[in-house]
Parts: C-alpha cells; sequence; structure tokens
C-alpha cells in the first residue's frame, strides 16, 4: 500500500510538472517609462573693467575685460550687453551710446566692441552669438575711451547689464 500511495503521488507531481503552465492564472505586461529633463543652467561673470589714469589727449584709450560663459554643450544663445546706466540721449539698444558717470557730474563717453570690431549691442542682432561648451569659458571683452573728450578730472563710473538669451 505504502509503494501504491507513494507511486501514485510520483504520478501526480510529474503529471502536475508537466502540464504546469496550463495552470497558470495568466499574465500581463507594462511598460516602464524613465525619463530626465537637463536644465539648460547658463552661467555668466563678468570682471571689472579699469581703465586707471586715461590721457584724454590721446586718440583713444583701450582696455580689455573678461565675461565668463558657461552653457550646456550645443546650447545656441546671444549675450547682449545693455546701453548701461547714463547712456547719451541718442542713444538705443541696437547702437548704445555708452557714458560713464563722472562724481563731477560730466560724462566720459566709451564703446563696447566684440572681438570682431562689431559694436556689442542689447538686441538679437547686435549681441554676440556663442554656442556653448559645457566648459567655462572668457570671453575677451574689448572697451575704448572715445578720445579727445574735454572732460574736467575726476572718478567716472557705469555699469552694464549682461544679458545671456537662451
Amino acid at each position: 500500500m505504502k509503494t501504491l500511495t507513494f507511486t501514485l503521488r510520483a504520478v501526480a507531481l510529474a503529471v502536475l510538472f508537466a502540464v504546469g503552465d496550463a495552470y497558470a492564472v495568466g499574465s500581463t505586461t507594462a511598460n516602464l517609462t524613465v525619463s530626465a529633463t537637463v536644465e539648460a543652467i547658463a552661467k555668466i561673470a563678468a570682471e571689472p573693467a579699469d581703465f586707471g589714469i586715461v590721457d584724454l589727449k590721446k586718440a583713444e584709450d583701450i582696455t580689455n575685460t573678461h565675461l565668463t560663459v558657461q552653457l550646456p554643450a550645443g546650447s545656441a544663445t546671444v549675450i547682449m550687453l545693455d546701453q548701461g546706466a547714463h547712456p547719451s540721449a541718442t542713444s538705443d539698444d541696437a547702437v548704445p551710446q555708452r557714458q560713464m558717470l563722472g562724481s563731477n557730474g560730466a560724462k566720459l563717453a566709451y564703446t563696447i566692441s566684440q572681438t570682431n570690431g562689431n559694436i556689442w549691442g542689447n538686441t538679437n542682432d547686435t549681441g554676440m552669438t556663442y554656442v556653448g561648451t559645457n566648459s567655462s569659458e572668457a570671453l575677451t571683452v574689448p572697451i575704448k575711451i572715445v578720445g579727445n573728450q574735454n572732460v574736467p578730472p575726476g572718478d567716472y563710473s557705469d555699469t552694464i547689464n549682461v544679458t545671456i538669451k537662451y
């Protein structure tokens, strides 16, 4: 009897394993979506530009400063410089006529150009085009004081807003 019970159990298990898939309850599938957003972070820093003591009898006085820019690789942008805090009355964003204000109330005219010589303005057409490299890059900013101006001695300064449009 023990042999018969053991044999029946063995046969039952064999049949169960042989037709195991036939007794499956069912199955279903789902899609797992994975996503991420890489933020287009733009960084910019501006070094101060200090001419020191200038001689207005010269045709022009020139100094260079730098903007440090970092954008994601391949990001196309326009870097724009506004007219400054003390532009001339006829200044506009496309052709800024920038002036530093003196401690004496007088104004000293200057220009900012791109390295290719074009005036650096505050529009899509007059701003500097730039493509990000994902690394910090120092861009040269040439600044010239317009020569032969008749202004009194004093300290002169201005502030330019730098905008990255991306």
